[in-house]
């Protein structure tokens, strides 16, 4: 057994394969244990901790210390107000609420990480992690093929490569902003969440803004802001807004949702779907029949033929139908959309979608599926 003092300067001390006791004072200190359970105390100074093997006792004192972890039974004292500090591990590790705030997985093994009650900064390694924050606004940063968990707080995570491959985020509670490549959920709170090329995101609960491109973002519950190009926009339930940039395609789902055909150039494409008749009064915003077209649903609406467009005797100009074979109606001089299910039977027409400027809808604008 060795006793190792450093002095106030900046010390690079390393014990031997005995239990050691290490202390590096003041200074910006690198204290290695090597073998044996050693105590390694560090004092003031940004320092660097490694117990080497064996169950070893460190403690980093004022200042933003590392710490290094290769054995679970490694344990790390700290108190409140002494610094940021931050975990190095090659294991698996939960960390303790013992005041230490950032945790680093390193090397190429399938590790995972959880953080504790504090605000934490977790950072995965180049294998398959599953990564937790815990409790506290936290930030977690996964890559390729990673499963990230938000938990309680307001968190930040983000994950996953437009190359290498996909990660699973999950924002848990809290309003959390979400990004990256791969599958991710905002679950509760309201989120921000931006997926990137070829990914989906899906809101959760709350009022959440997604924003995307060459991707797929659900609303799902709440009042959301989904905007984005080239993509697929779908605000679920609640009162949503749908921005959709060129040939993107928007369905507003249930609620009064508002849809823009945002255009940047004249030949942008938008498709706006509806899957059922009752799904609540939209307003469309922008809309060129020149360049845009409508999508129903042949088992939602009913009596229209799927894989065509309508034929001219089941659209009609006006507020009502006059024979039995129309089905939607387009008021010229209010923009109102109809869909009238027996044409001009017994059943009231239903309101679809209110087209802001009247724009001239004929039956080649609605395609059915």
């Amino acid at each position: 057994m060795a006793t190792i003092k450093g002095n106030s300067g900046n010390n690079n001390l390393t014990g031997t394969t005995e239990n050691d006791f290490i202390y590096g004072y003041d200074g910006l200190d690198t204290l290695t244990g090597l073998a044996g359970n050693d105590r390694l105390e560090a004092g003031n100074g940004n320092d660097i901790l490694d117990g080497g093997s064996g169950a070893d006792t460190m403690i980093g004192g004022n200042g933003d210390d590392t710490y290094i972890i290769d054995r679970i039974s490694d344990v790390i004292i700290e108190i409140p107000g002494e610094g940021v500090d931050t975990i190095k591990t090659s294991i698996s590790y939960t960390m303790s609420d013992n005041y230490v705030n950032n945790l680093i997985l390193t090397g190429n093994s399938n590790l995972n990480g959880t953080g504790n009650s504090y605000d934490n900064v977790i950072t995965g390694n180049n294998g398959k992690n599953i990564l937790k924050g815990g409790d506290g606004n936290d930030t977690i940063y996964g890559y390729v093929d990673d499963t990230l968990y938000g938990e309680k707080g307001d968190d930040y995570l983000t994950g996953g490569s437009y190359i290498d491959g996909d990660a699973t985020i999950y924002g848990g509670e809290g309003n959390d902003t979400v990004s990256g490549f791969g599958v991710m959920y905002g679950n509760a709170g309201n989120d921000l969440l931006t997926p990137g090329e070829y990914s989906t995101a899906y809101g959760g609960i709350g009022n959440d803004t997604l924003t995307g491109y060459q991707s797929a973002s659900y609303g799902e519950g709440g009042n959301d802001l989904i905007t984005g190009f080239q993509f697929y926009g779908n605000g679920g339930n609640g009162n949503d807004t749908l921005k959709g940039g060129d040939f993107s395609f928007l369905e507003g789902g249930k609620g009064e949702d508002t849809l823009i055909c945002y255009k940047d150039y004249d030949t942008d494409e938008h498709t706006i779907i509806f899957n059922a008749s009752n799904e609540g009064i939209d307003t469309i915003i922008d809309f060129d029949p020149d360049t845009d077209s409508l999508q129903v649903s042949a088992s939602g609406f009913g009596g229209i033929t799927a894989g065509v467009t309508i034929s001219s005797t089941q659209f009609k100009y006006g507020i009502s139908a006059t024979t039995s074979s129309q089905r939607f109606i387009y008021d010229t001089a209010t923009g109102y959309l109809r869909f009238d299910i027996d044409g001009s039977g017994s059943t009231s027409a239903t309101v679809l979608a209110i087209f802001q400027g009247a724009p001239t809808l004929n039956n080649s604008d609605i395609n059915v599926i």
